[in-house]
C-alpha cells in the first residue's frame, strides 16, 4: 500500500524595507485533495484544478502515532505529521496533494525559501515534487 504522509516545515525569508520571515510548519491548517487511490499515485499530471481543490480541500489530520517514522525535524521542531485520515499513520492513508497559502508582504525585494520536510514512500512518482503556484520547484538530490 503507498501513503504518503507529510512532517514539514518552510520557511520564507524576505528582504523588505524591515525585513520578516515566515515559518509555515505541516499542521490541520493544510488542506489537500486526495487521490481517492490507496495503492497508486495521481493517474495524470497535475492541472490548475487540481491545484485549486487541494487549496480549498479537507483539512489535513494530524496523526498521533507514527510508529517508525522521524519524530521531529531538527530545523522544523514545530512541524507534525500529517495524513489524509486519523489512521494514514498506522497503514490506512491515500495518497494527497497538500496545499498551505500565505501571503507575502507588498514590499519584497527578494526571497529565499528553506524547505524541511520528511515523506513516506515517496513524494510523488506521477507528479514528483514541491510546488510553488502550480509550478514545480527544480529538483535538488541529496
Amino acid at each position: 500500500m503507498r501513503m504518503h504522509l507529510m512532517l514539514a516545515s518552510l520557511v520564507v525569508g524576505l528582504v523588505s524595507a524591515y525585513g520578516s520571515t515566515i515559518t509555515l510548519n505541516s499542521s490541520s491548517a493544510v488542506t489537500f485533495l486526495d487521490s481517492g487511490l490507496v495503492s497508486v499515485d495521481f493517474p495524470s499530471a497535475f492541472t490548475g484544478a487540481n491545484f485549486t481543490s487541494a487549496q480549498t480541500g479537507t483539512a489535513a489530520f494530524v496523526l498521533a502515532s507514527t510508529p517508525s517514522y522521524v519524530h521531529s525535524l531538527t530545523d522544523g521542531p514545530g512541524a507534525v505529521w500529517i495524513g489524509t485520515n486519523s489512521t494514514a499513520g498506522t497503514g490506512t492513508g491515500d495518497t494527497a496533494l497538500y496545499a498551505i497559502s500565505f501571503n507575502l508582504p507588498s514590499a519584497v525585494s527578494s526571497a529565499s525559501l528553506n524547505l524541511f520536510y520528511a515523506v513516506d514512500n515517496e513524494l510523488g512518482s506521477s507528479n514528483p515534487g514541491i510546488y510553488i503556484n502550480g509550478t514545480a520547484l527544480p529538483r535538488v538530490t541529496i
